[in-house]
């Protein structure tokens, strides 16, 4: 049997690609009945050494706009963009830019200390580096000579 490395990022993006295609057949191919079109910020996440780096597009937003959270080994980034024109339902020509709220997930590897984590943000490109946790080593407990006890036979 050949053993295969866990990618949590590639399993949650084929997750998340097969819950997209299950939307669009449901609702159409905007994910919305409104004709608009779903917030879903793209990612692009990677390792390094030292960390796992996730990139996330939020073209349009500020600082204000977004939160990060880390709650019960949960990483969620999530925030809100509202129409900029305010324009009358029938002159609207063409809709693309997606509105609305979004929240995005990571679950966190065991050991990751969430006041490390960092997030920058720069030109509608949100940096998150998590750094890998610590390393678990067992502890080794020594054995401390003591008094000898005289194991008791079955016969005495």
């Amino acid at each position: 049997m050949a053993l295969r490395t866990w990618d949590p990022f590639g399993d949650i993006a084929a997750l998340q690609r097969d819950m997209g295609e299950l939307v669009n057949r449901t609702l159409g191919p905007a994910g919305v009945r409104d004709g608009g079109t779903a917030l879903v910020p793209p990612i692009d996440a990677y390792r390094t050494e030292d960390a796992v780096v996730i990139h996330m597009e939020l073209p349009g937003f500020t600082t204000d706009d977004v939160e990060i959270e880390v709650q019960d080994g949960v990483l969620t980034v999530s925030g809100q963009r509202a129409r900029t024109a305010d324009v009358d339902e029938e002159a609207w020509l063409r809709r693309e830019r997606a509105v609305g709220e979004f929240t995005r997930s990571f679950t966190l590897p065991e050991g990751v200390d969430p006041q490390q984590i960092r997030a920058d943000f720069a030109h509608g490109l949100l940096e998150l580096r998590i750094p890998h946790p610590e390393e678990r080593k067992p502890h080794r407990i020594s054995i401390q000579p003591g008094s000898e006890q005289t194991a008791v036979g079955a016969g005495s």
